[in-house]
């Protein structure tokens, strides 16, 4: 099939559709690290992309994988083609070298195989890769006989067989075992991302236990289970890298998997306030999955921060759309009306949640302030006191009750809900600031300065400027007040 003076050493390796990270990634260690290793040692390097189009495997290739005298296997991706050819390899005993990305985990069944490891971005590692690629082949040359692998291990260990069959029965049961392994990382990924390991840290505890323990854990576990705990360790970076590296590689393969990757890197990224990015990772998810609601209610509460309010809209309404009872997407849908000062329609969305959800604790206390800023003072209240008997010590729902009593002429218990959201949260300036104006109109001028001062102070170390602006307005009456 090839020129007898020519050797060639054929590459087996993820490859992807042209222009895809997979693709770009496969080029630069083909160009970079395989070809100039192998050609050092006499070797013309060939990969199947040449022979037939991404995703079919032919006789040509597999002839390639049988006669060659060497053959490199790029683990990286999981790639099930590239399993299945390196099965055969396995099954044969002829001379194999493996590399994988240095982010991936070596798969279990290849652990005991001799493996390097490459991060072609990384000139050092480039080299290190290239001399140790040219090690390998010396020593496979001059050691014929040390070609063990699992497969062959397990062939030697039958008898009477047809070779043929054995290969073939082996092959396939390697590609079962990867499709189990795939089937667990989406079971994995659907219960385990970013947020979650976040909103449920025993869980995330528990799963990279689980996980690290399994010895039948494929890499794609592995690796969520390593963002995970580099994300618990706050080493958000490095898991925001692992996340990404996910989402590359089952870009083609597995759209819904590469999409709840990127939906874990939007709210890594919302962490570290990187918002406008955040926003970039969430139009991946969305355009991987179209109906992940919770990418849709995520990039609303994104856009609903950076004053988007319309889009943020768009958003909860698509979510809603999908799934006609999402609480949290009514819920944050009212946030945003009443942040466009749409009262009443942000009243419609927080009867919604809290029909759904009827100890919704939050939704309580926002129904509250928007009926409060409608006027209606007494209904308000009794949403504020709904809040504080679902969480006793709710700050935010004291200070809001108080400015609502304060309203309706009820000073005194309104200082007394102040004092007391104080008393929970010793530096919560608006509460000072509330406790401020119902003493001043109590006469009460000298506390009632103390307090606008303290909020204002409180104020400068949180940089909340309109609440600066606030207090020194309220200061400002009370000098014309004492100088009338």
């Amino acid at each position: 099939m090839t020129d007898t003076n020519e050797k060639i050493c054929f590459v087996i390796a993820p490859i992807g559709k042209p222009e895809s990270d997979t693709r770009k990634r496969s080029d630069q260690v083909l160009q970079h690290i395989i070809r100039p290793a192998v050609e050092s040692c006499g070797y013309k390097a060939v990969r199947a992309d040449k022979i037939a189009d991404p995703g079919i495997i032919t006789s040509q290739i597999i002839r390639h994988v049988v006669d060659d005298p060497l053959v490199i296997a790029d683990l990286t991706e999981q790639n099930a083609n590239v399993f299945y050819e390196l099965a055969i390899r396995h099954a044969i005993r002829k001379p194999l070298i493996q590399i994988i990305d240095k982010v991936e985990a070596i798969p279990f069944d290849l652990i005991t195989m001799r493996t390097i490891q490459v991060d072609h971005q990384n000139l050092d590692s480039v080299e290190e890769a290239k001399t140790e690629i040219r090690s390998q082949i010396q020593f496979l040359e001059g050691n014929p006989s040390s070609l063990e692998n699992p497969i062959s291990v397990s062939l030697a260990d039958r008898s009477g067989s047809n070779p043929l069959d054995e290969i073939m029965t082996q092959a396939q049961d390697y590609l079962e075992e990867i499709e189990r392994n795939r089937d667990k990382s989406y079971e994995i990924i659907q219960g385990m991302n970013a947020e979650s390991a976040d909103d449920d840290p025993t869980k995330a505890k528990q799963v990279v236990e689980d996980i690290r323990e399994n010895p039948q854990a494929s890499s794609t576990d592995k690796a969520i289970a390593e963002a995970v705990s580099l994300q618990e360790q706050g080493d958000v970076e490095e898991a925001i890298k692992i996340w990404r590296g996910i989402a590359d590689a089952f870009e083609d393969a597995d759209r819904d998997l590469a999409g709840r990757a990127h939906f874990s890197v939007g709210y890594l990224l919302y962490l570290q306030e990187k918002f406008e990015d955040a926003i970039a990772s969430y139009d991946q998810a969305v355009r991987l999955k179209p109906d992940y609601v919770d990418a849709y209610n995520n990039r609303g509460n994104l856009r609903d921060d950076l004053g988007q309010r319309s889009a943020a809209i768009a958003d909860f309404d698509e979510a809603i759309r999908l799934k006609s009872d999402y609480t949290d997407a009514y819920f944050n849908r009212g946030i945003t009306k009443y942040h466009m000062e749409r009262y009443a329609d942000a009243v419609v969305d927080f009867d919604q949640a809290i029909r759904l959800k009827p100890d919704y604790i939050e939704a309580y206390l926002n129904r509250g302030i928007v009926k409060d800023l409608l006027g209606r003072h007494e209904i308000a209240l009794a949403d504020f006191d709904e809040a504080i008997r679902l969480k006793s010590d709710y700050a935010d729902a004291y200070n809001s009750r108080g400015i609502a009593k304060d309203q309706l002429g009820h000073h005194e218990a309104a200082i007394v809900d102040f004092d007391e959201a104080i008393r929970l949260k010793s530096d919560y300036a608006n509460a000072y600031n509330s406790r401020g104006i119902a003493k001043s109109s109590l006469g009460r001028i000298d506390e009632a300065r103390q307090d606008f001062e303290k909020a204002r102070d409180l104020a400068h170390k949180e940089g909340n400027d309109s609440l600066i602006a606030l207090a020194e307005q309220e200061l400002r009456k009370l000098d014309n007040r004492e100088g009338e």
